[in-house]
């Protein structure tokens, strides 16, 4: 930390009303990220024990009020008079990271504030888990957030807004579940195929128009879900997912299969409703585990003579 952060930390959290006081007023001086680490500590709650002077309570609550994100605004709200925070463990940049993560799923909220506001965290190796509740955060760039969570393993931001998802993703080890249904998106990153373990993945309620091809290299996955989106048609090689399981496409703008579907042969659900589909390929014959087929709304005006041959 540096020297005069530590010295307004140290005041901050001291047992002298002159010198909380003091500290109050010298955040102004701060750059934005400071001002973000220190104003949790002039938030009146945390505080209310060393506070009896009107003026630095009022202080502290105007700084809060000005400086805090709305993310962490929200998380204070949630927890205002739960004592989970002592000052001896405020270190350094972490301190909420590490203590909102495991009290409430409303705490993630800060936790993801912290992982885009602050370059100085490069990893949070101890987050394997990350669930927001749906609607709750506006996410700027979902891709800055994974490279920061080099052992997550499941990532729910359902009905989180999600500004953008770029190209630079990691090469993922540990995230096997991830959940942005109704995020917004648009587009999906062409490098998608580096989340090497992931198993299920869960988009549908986006406006996606268009898969990337690296999605036919998640060798592991078992789901996906890409119900009511805007996709015209699939990848050429998605027959290369030979764990498929479960793959839900009804709600979009597709009109043909690729042949290599029929190469997914551990597929038993297969959802097309509410398409734009004519015609069916041949090789959907081969899904010898299908056990549910839903073809409803489309055009079709026949199936493939080897279709009565699944399940």
């Amino acid at each position: 930390m540096q020297p005069e952060l530590q010295k307004l930390y140290s005041l901050l959290t001291s047992d002298n009303e002159p010198s909380i006081l003091l500290a109050l007023e010298s955040l102004a001086k701060l750059s934005q990220l400071e001002k973000v680490f220190l104003t949790p500590l002039a938030f009146h709650g945390f505080l209310n024990p060393h506070l009896s002077n009107p003026k630095a309570t009022q202080i502290a609550k105007l700084t809060f009020n000005k400086y805090a994100s709305s993310s962490l605004k929200e998380v204070v709200a949630k927890r205002q008079n739960l004592a989970i925070i002592s000052h001896p463990d405020i270190v350094d940049k972490l301190f909420f990271f590490k203590k909102t993560y495991y009290e409430s799923r409303y705490h993630c909220a800060y936790t993801l504030h912290c992982l885009e506001s602050y370059d100085e965290i490069s990893e949070a190796s101890w987050i394997t888990k990350l669930d927001i509740e749906p609607g709750k955060y506006n996410i700027q760039c979902f891709s800055k957030i994974l490279r920061k969570l080099p052992n997550v393993v499941d990532i729910s931001v359902r009905g989180c807004k999600i500004n953008e998802f770029t190209d630079d993703l990691p090469n993922n080890h540990t995230l096997t579940r991830l959940d942005l249904r109704g995020c917004g998106l648009l587009t999906l990153p062409r490098h998608l195929g580096n989340l090497k373990k992931l198993e299920w993945l869960l988009l549908s309620d986006n406006q996606i128009s268009e898969l990337p091809e690296s999605l036919c290299s998640l060798e592991n996955v078992t789901i996906l879900d890409f119900d009511n989106n805007d996709l015209k048609q699939l990848p050429q090689n998605i027959g290369n997912l030979k764990m498929l399981n479960k793959l839900y496409l009804s709600g979009n703008n597709i009109a043909t299969l690729p042949k290599s579907i029929g190469n997914l042969t551990n597929l038993e659900i297969l959802c097309l409703a509410d398409n734009s589909i004519s015609g069916l390929p041949a090789s959907l014959g081969a899904l010898s585990n299908l056990t549910a087929l839903n073809l409803d709304n489309n055009q079709l005006a026949k199936l493939p003579r080897n279709i009565v041959h699944l399940g």
